[in-house]
């Protein structure tokens, strides 16, 4: 399974989310800054809460499980 996880607390625009929808690979990330700009749970990613590692840990776990 390739997916890019960004569980940052802060972030400008977070430029590696970008790169890695543009290689087509799936997105965690944590709703901050520009992040949620482009990053919408569900559609183009999956977004969770910062500072909350439960919720990162079972979006990682929804990719693996439901890579479509």
């Amino acid at each position: 399974l390739d997916g890019f996880v960004h569980s940052s607390l802060y972030e400008g625009l977070g430029y590696t989310i970008i790169e890695a929808m543009a290689s087509e690979v799936p997105v965690v990330a944590s709703s901050v800054g520009g992040v949620k700009e482009f990053v919408f749970d569900g559609e183009t990613g999956l977004i969770v809460e910062p500072g909350n590692p439960a919720l990162l840990a079972q979006a990682m776990e929804r990719l693996w499980t439901s890579p479509q």
